[in-house]
């Protein structure tokens, strides 16, 4: 999509979640969502692969991230997509206003303290660069062979 079809998308998006919208720079937007108990600021990037390819989405309130699970150190919140409406790659609009609403629900329920062991379990992959005195091998690439990847402890 343009920088045009995706600014109209975005204009048109209704939601109780959503409480303010301003244009960045490109592609790339400013938000307020309302959780439960906070506000979160967050900022979008599309691509010009949307609405095939979901926008990034970044955390800005900086006093949370590290305190996050999912969220890494610049504040790319990791969110995993459903097989819901966001398939329908038809309606631009319903696919922002479905993320932005998944993200809300993401970032209210990994706040809760009940979340903070997958912090626990992120933080070497998120927060620590590898060193020769701290590394990580806690990661696979995916090949076109099927495997079955085994965790080594």
């Amino acid at each position: 999509m343009t920088e045009a079809e995706i600014e109209e998308a975005i204009s048109q998006v209704s939601s109780s979640v959503v409480l303010s919208c301003s244009a960045d720079e490109g592609s790339a937007y400013m938000l307020s969502l309302m959780g439960k108990k906070r506000e979160w600021s967050i900022k979008l990037k599309f691509s010009e692969g949307f609405p095939y390819e979901l926008p990034k989405a970044f955390l800005l309130n900086t006093e949370m991230i590290g305190l996050l699970p999912h969220v890494n150190r610049k504040g790319s919140i990791c969110l995993e997509e459903g097989d819901s409406l966001w398939v329908n790659y038809t309606k631009p609009t319903e696919i922002i206003t479905h993320f932005l609403e998944e993200i809300c629900k993401a970032l209210d329920r990994f706040s809760l303290s009940a979340y903070q062991d997958e912090l626990l379990d992120e933080f070497e992959g998120y927060f620590l660069a590898p060193s020769s005195t701290n590394s990580v091998n806690s990661f696979f690439k995916a090949g076109n062979k099927l495997e079955q990847p085994r965790l080594m402890l």
